[in-house]
């Protein structure tokens, strides 16, 4: 499907999956996801030049190039661009669903490691690489997921919908975490709860934290399996933090 800005996006079957992994303790348990309906996901993640034809500004990004994907983005503004495009940002499951598929694989290309398949080791100032050529073609097709999903792994990192945790700064230096949205994924229970620019100001020194998917260009590979997770706070945007969007089928 192209949408209306010419995006391309690629459609995500019903079917189940099984979410989380025993390699990392936030992946725990190891549990059962189902979508009775479809949905499409953007086949790329959002480059510097979609963003700029969607919103009319200029990206956030560090690193320039109209067809690099966009970079320090907040998550805030990663979703209210997905809004513009009458999408928006994935659960993490079912980004883990369109990373992994019904065989629950570790990479979205399978489960052995492919080097070539995947941005990733590089040095946080050299920045993501292009996720296409200019006649749209897929730099890194060997690392496509079972849906024709790119760059699911590594070049940066992309936002959720889903909160990953609060965070209590009042404790710092000592990392004081919640433990709220634990696995099991359970869609309705808070977890995918939006949230204003305001009342994530009002709730400060509480921090909410969204889950980041993928992996990026300057993490290690053990950091690009599907399954793994990680949380940000949700006004901050980093040089690895980019996005993708998706929507119900319609």
């Amino acid at each position: 499907m192209i949408d209306k800005f010419d995006v391309v996006m690629v459609q995500v079957p019903q079917g189940c999956f099984y979410m989380g992994s025993v390699a990392g303790a936030d992946e725990q348990p190891v549990h059962i996801q189902c979508f009775d309906e479809l949905f499409w996901i953007d086949k790329y993640e959002v480059t510097n030049g979609q963003y700029r034809q969607v919103t009319g500004e200029e990206p956030p990004s560090e690193f320039a190039g109209d067809l690099n994907p966009v970079d320090s983005i907040n998550w805030f503004d990663a979703r209210d661009y997905c809004k513009q495009r009458d999408a928006r940002l994935p659960t993490e499951s079912e980004w883990e669903y369109a990373a992994r598929g019904p065989d629950s694989l570790i990479y979205p290309w399978g489960n052995n490691f492919i080097e070539s398949a995947a941005v990733y080791n590089r040095p946080i100032s050299t920045g993501p690489l292009p996720i296409m050529d200019i006649g749209g073609n897929a730099l890194r097709p060997e690392g496509a997921s079972w849906i024709g999903a790119i760059d699911m792994a590594g070049n940066v990192w992309e936002w959720m919908s889903t909160r990953y945790d609060d965070l209590d700064d009042s404790q710092y230096p000592n990392f004081n975490y919640q433990g709220l949205y634990t696995y099991p994924f359970v869609k309705d229970d808070g977890r995918e709860s939006d949230e204003s620019v305001a009342e994530f100001n009002y709730r400060i020194p509480i921090y909410t934290l969204r889950v980041l998917r993928g992996g990026s260009f300057d993490v290690v590979s053990t950091n690009l399996r599907s399954a793994f997770r990680y949380g940000d706070v949700s006004n901050i945007g980093v040089k690895n933090n980019g996005l993708r969007c998706v929507r119900p089928n319609q």
